[in-house]
């Protein structure tokens, strides 16, 4: 037989014992916050349950954390200039020389140079490869969702890949092209999409 342990509980008392002791104690474990008291800044006790708002003991805390570690400081240069911004309605209606603010200024520019890209209605396929202008004109390239709209190399069949249509491309964008494309002039065709016999230049 096992000897005799003085510290090992034979007949279980302790489980016994815990069992009560959390049944007296069940209503205070089981308490909700609401039900609760806390106290506020000026020590005024206050019933949770009554207009609690966690967003509002949250900003206390910030204050109280700005307020011993922050440091108040005036608007630097920068920060006058982006208010000033927020206060126009459009960039453009702020009157800035370019020697002031070059950064601006390179940036309205690039501006401008978008919004006139954004106008050009040219496709760029029809065009590199001498189309007249009436159809290179006509339509675009590529749609804004970057599917292809042009309706000749959407014609086109990749003989790499075999892609036409909304992903259609030639052989020198062909993923699956190595570096072996052969040159620009014997993509071309003899005659333009009008039929017309294309003119050789040399």
């Amino acid at each position: 037989m096992d000897s005799y342990k003085p510290f090992q509980d034979y007949f279980g008392l302790t489980t016994l014992v815990w069992a009560n002791d959390l049944r007296t104690h069940m209503e205070e474990i089981m308490a909700l916050p609401w039900q609760e008291k806390y106290s506020n800044d000026l020590g005024i006790s206050v019933d949770n349950f009554s207009a609690f708002d966690p967003l509002e003991l949250m900003r206390l805390d910030a204050r109280d954390d700005f307020q011993s570690n922050g440091i108040d400081a005036d608007l630097d240069e920068l920060d006058m200039y982006q208010q000033q911004l927020r206060e126009q309605t459009t960039v453009e209606k702020l009157i800035v020389e370019s020697t002031d603010n070059p950064v601006l200024m390179e940036y309205l520019a690039l501006k401008e140079k978008r919004r006139v890209r954004k106008q050009k209605k040219c496709c760029a396929f029809c065009k590199n490869n001498g189309e007249p202008a009436s159809v290179y004109q006509s339509h675009v390239l590529k749609d804004d969702e970057g599917r292809v709209a042009c309706p000749i190399l959407r014609k086109y069949t990749c003989p790499f890949c075999g892609v036409s249509g909304d992903n259609a491309h030639t052989i020198r964008y062909c993923p699956k092209n190595e570096g072996d494309a052969p040159g620009l002039s014997l993509l071309k065709t003899s005659r333009l999409s009008t039929g017309k016999r294309r003119s050789i230049s040399k």
